[in-house]
C-alpha cells in the first residue's frame, strides 16, 4: 500500500514539475516574440541603425537584444533576442528589411 501511494506521490510531482517548466517556456516565447515585433517596429522607423544592444528584466526573465546591420544586404538588420530564466535559454534570431 505504501509502494503505491508513494508511486503516485511522484507522478503527481514530476507532473507539477513539467507542467510549471511548460508555463516558463510558453512565457519565455511569448517574451520573445513580442521583442521581436517591438525591436522591428524601431527598425522600420529608425533611420539609421548600424548595432543597437539592449539588456532588460521583465520579472524573473532576463532579455537580451541585438540588432545588428547586414553589410551584405541591402537595409537588412540582423536581429537576435535571447530570454533567459534559471537554467534555461531561449534565443530567436530574424532578420528584418526596410522598404
Amino acid at each position: 500500500m505504501m509502494l503505491i501511494v508513494n508511486l503516485i506521490a511522484i507522478s503527481l510531482q514530476n507532473s507539477y514539475k513539467f507542467a510549471e517548466s511548460n508555463k516558463n517556456t510558453i512565457e519565455m516565447v511569448n517574451i520573445a516574440e513580442s521583442y521581436i515585433n517591438d525591436k522591428k517596429e524601431i527598425i522600420k522607423s529608425t533611420k539609421e541603425i548600424n548595432k543597437l544592444q539592449e539588456q532588460n528584466q521583465i520579472g524573473k526573465y532576463k532579455i537580451e537584444s541585438t540588432i545588428k546591420k547586414d553589410e551584405n544586404i541591402y537595409r537588412c538588420y540582423k536581429l537576435n533576442v535571447k530570454v533567459t530564466y534559471q537554467d534555461k535559454n531561449l534565443e530567436v534570431s530574424t532578420y528584418v528589411t526596410k522598404k
